[in-house]
């Protein structure tokens, strides 16, 4: 099973990387309907308190995420949703971070350490 899902993310990142305009879409829409579940499933597993009035930003946030992160994928190296794992999380904490504290995650942990301290 896995050396089947496998060959078949090596197809779609061939479409992927193949220059044609059809086949990229193609290949962009797979990748996101497999990264759907993963994307719910991540944002119900480490925000739920968010949900119920940041569900949309998150996905969104998710979504950029990921269009960042298609590119750089090698089904050769990992599965998909391994792969994305960080990039997503890394996503959705900058946005909470700016959320709290109304600032980008650097700043806002800086922030943290200083409330912290005193």
């Amino acid at each position: 099973m896995v050396d089947v899902e496998k060959e078949m993310m090596k197809e779609i990142m061939a479409d992927y990387h193949s220059g044609d305009p059809r086949k990229v879409a193609s290949a962009k829409e797979q990748i996101l309907n497999k990264a759907q579940r993963l994307i719910t499933f991540m944002i119900k597993k480490y925000f739920p308190t968010y949900i119920p009035r940041y569900y949309d930003e998150l996905y969104q946030e998710c979504m950029v995420a990921l269009y960042d992160a298609i590119p750089k994928f090698n089904p050769e190296r990992a599965t998909l949703s391994t792969y994305l794992t960080k990039p997503l999380h890394r996503a959705m904490s900058a946005y909470i971070h700016s959320l709290t504290n109304r600032s980008n995650s650097y700043y806002g942990k800086q922030m943290d350490d200083v409330r912290h301290a005193s």
